[in-house]
């Protein structure tokens, strides 16, 4: 849904940091080995390699751009724990990725994937008995903007409908628990995590960058399936433009990290 582009890979950088880089995980510690599916350009793959260093950071991912921009970052940064792999979430039996792991973890791909269960037992099949599996998603319910944005909820109401026509799942955060449950992982765990975004400092405005961002991403599909019109995304784009120049403005957003341990 929302392509590979330097726009798209740059937002995913601002997002990691926005959202606490790596903190949502389990503890991380020196030697481990951990696994990420979906890593994208890699913005948790420094951040993870780094804590569990001379431990291995694996990355799976389907899009070899992606990939291609983990690397080098990773070499850039002298990073020597980091290996990257192309392939697909639902079918990691067919990799050669050098576990079992002590951890595995997804951010932000359960929700667009058809069978996240299936996901989630796949990460299990790769980690160590004992080891740790950790999933966290988006709680679009519990999204909070002051003053009120209504057009602003219209549109991403309509991405929302955009991504179950592509066969994901934008609600898929409260399943989590059930979902870790279905996967036979034990002592599963689900904490909630809230991020606010003011104009007190930078917060607000790079969080609205990455919004409208996505908004530009889907723009055509969202048009062309009639989800919503042109009106009301140059209305949302202002309504967007007017709690940047409100000092008073609240965004607040909320996130579901799950974890399990495997049998």
């Amino acid at each position: 849904m929302h392509g590979v582009g330097d726009a798209e890979q740059r937002r995913l950088e601002v997002q990691a940091e926005l959202l606490g880089g790596a903190a949502f995980l389990p503890t991380l510690r020196p030697n481990m080995t951990v696994l990420e599916v979906g890593c994208g350009p890699g913005a948790m793959a420094r951040r993870v390699a780094r804590q569990i260093a001379p431990g291995e950071y694996v990355g799976v991912d389907r899009e070899a751009r992606y990939l291609e921009t983990a690397g080098r970052a990773a070499a850039a940064d002298r990073l020597t724990n980091t290996r990257f792999v192309r392939g697909d979430a639902e079918r990691l039996e067919e990799l050669d990725l050098g576990g079992p792991f002590d951890g595995a973890y997804c951010r932000f791909v359960l929700e667009h994937t058809p069978a996240p269960v299936v996901v989630i037992r796949q990460l299990a099949e790769q980690v160590r008995p004992g080891g740790w599996i950790c999933a966290y998603e988006w709680q679009n319910a519990s999204f909070v903007v002051h003053p009120e944005c209504p057009t602003v909820r219209r549109v991403w109401s309509g991405i929302d409908r955009l991504q179950e026509t592509l066969e994901g799942d934008c609600n898929v955060a409260p399943k989590l628990l059930g979902m870790f449950q279905e996967a036979g992982l034990a002592d599963v765990r689900i904490r909630a995590d809230a991020f606010a975004f003011t104009n007190q400092d930078d917060r607000l405005r790079r969080y609205v960058d990455g919004a409208r961002e996505i908004i530009g991403q889907t723009r055509a599909s969202l048009l062309e399936r009639d989800l919503v019109g042109e009106s009301e995304l140059a209305q949302a784009d202002g309504e967007y433009a007017a709690l940047l120049d409100n000092r008073a403005a609240v965004v607040v957003e909320v996130m579901c990290c799950a974890t399990g341990v495997v049998g």
